[in-house]
């Protein structure tokens, strides 16, 4: 017959009996009572909340990025178009002002030589005459020539000068040349003595509101 001893034993080192119950386990309520695992835990679930946030706001942010960047583009081409535009219309702008200035320009010096010669037809004396009027060079309201003319003493070369200088239009007279000449009288034919005269100076608006009520050719102001 077999007999199986169920009770502990005493070791020979003491007194002390080894027991052989199994250590019983936690149950859960007492590891959500832990501390650490309390802290893991949160800051578990407050990652995965951070991270679905971000992943939507991500979302919402490129929907927003990607409106923005249409909306931008569509600017673009218009600022582009308009700004075409604005370039034709100013190059048009420049094109118009120039056809004006030169409009102007040619209303400006339509009193020009009508005054020009009349006032040189008023300082002519009876005993000379023209042979020739040339323009020398024109600027915005100043024009240089030349007249050559022929008389029969300096006297009467000398009334021509004083009268161009009393003019209000006519500046800077200066004698250029004179030539003593003999020519047949137109008359009798007879060789007479007759002198060839240039003379240039400048003529210049000084008095502009003259020009608004400028007298005919050959009047008197």
């Amino acid at each position: 017959m077999i007999e199986v001893d169920l009770l502990p034993r005493s070791s020979t080192q003491g007194n002390r009996r080894v027991s052989s119950t199994p250590v019983p386990r936690k149950p859960l309520r007492f590891l959500l009572q832990d501390p650490w695992v309390l802290a893991s835990g949160s800051i578990v679930v407050l990652s995965a909340t951070f991270a679905v946030w971000l992943l939507f706001a991500g979302r919402e942010r490129a929907i927003e990025l990607d409106s923005a960047l249409e909306t931008a583009v569509l600017d673009s081409a218009r600022t582009v178009v308009l700004t075409r535009e604005a370039q034709s219309v100013a190059a048009r702008l420049d094109t118009a002002r120039a056809r004006v200035a030169v409009i102007r320009n040619f209303d400006a010096r339509r009193y020009v030589w009508p005054r020009l010669l009349d006032e040189v037809a008023r300082a002519l004396p009876r005993e000379a005459w023209l042979v020739q009027i040339a323009q020398l060079s024109a600027e915005e309201g100043r024009v240089r020539f030349r007249v050559e003319g022929k008389t029969f003493d300096n006297f009467t070369l000398s009334s021509f000068w004083d009268g161009m200088e009393s003019s209000d239009f006519i500046h800077d007279v200066r004698l250029v040349s004179t030539e003593h000449l003999t020519e047949p009288s137109v008359d009798s034919g007879e060789p007479q003595s007759t002198y060839f005269f240039v003379l240039e100076a400048d003529y210049r608006d000084s008095r502009p509101e003259v020009l608004g009520s400028a007298a005919p050719l050959g009047g008197r102001r």
